[in-house]
């Protein structure tokens, strides 16, 4: 697959602002179980998605940001007359982040010292396993001809702490601060925390 972007001008710094390629393989498995009052499904998916641009990363093929090696799904539901009762979890490899090595610097048109992090090949670190599991809660029923929907999901229910992205951040020396010299500061962007959702629904 050939990629590539408009360039606006107004990123024309931008490395993928040129003709790209990506390389997607991968391999599918899905087993499905029906009952009378259930149903499972499990699938698991292995892929790799690679791209390649010969100004970045020396031309050589690197591993995307979507990337996500290995993916296992599991969803149960049972159903009691009118309640519906669901269970979805997910396993999923952490995506491919770049690890910082040093920070440099270059001077800017007003003669300012700018500071940026330096990387260790494109993407070779990896973030955390990244795991939920979800339940939700549904009953539909009357009252003298109206109807009520109730609702309960629970979002990441045992709440675990999952990482989306590290951002590496370079904070130039302060000299009236004491700082001398320049800092890097690892921030780590968190995905959905534990959240219940409660919705009702009447019609007339």
């Amino acid at each position: 697959i050939t990629a590539w972007k408009m360039n606006l001008e107004l990123d024309q710094f931008n490395l993928f602002n040129e003709y790209g390629h990506s390389l997607s393989r991968g391999l599918e498995l899905y087993l499905h179980i029906l009952g009378q009052q259930s149903s499972s499904t499990l699938s698991y998916t292995a892929s790799q998605t690679l791209q390649r641009y010969l100004t970045i990363n020396s031309g050589n093929y690197f591993l995307a940001n979507h990337h996500q090696a290995h993916h296992l799904k599991f969803v149960q539901k049972f159903n009691f007359k009118k309640w519906h009762l669901n269970f979805n979890f997910n396993l999923i490899e952490g995506r491919p982040f770049s690890i910082q090595k040093g920070i440099a610097s270059f001077f800017d048109e007003e003669e300012n010292q700018v500071y940026y992090p330096v990387y260790e090949e494109l993407n070779s670190g990896q973030l955390p396993l990244y795991h939920r599991l979800d339940v939700s809660l549904y009953y539909p029923f009357e009252l003298t001809r109206t109807k009520f929907e109730f609702s309960l999901s629970l979002f990441n229910i045992y709440n675990k702490e999952n990482i989306q992205e590290i951002i590496n951040v370079v904070y130039p020396p302060d000299p009236a601060a004491g700082v001398f010299q320049p800092e890097m500061a690892i921030i780590k962007k968190r995905m959905l925390p534990f959240l219940p959702f409660l919705s009702f629904k009447m019609e007339l």
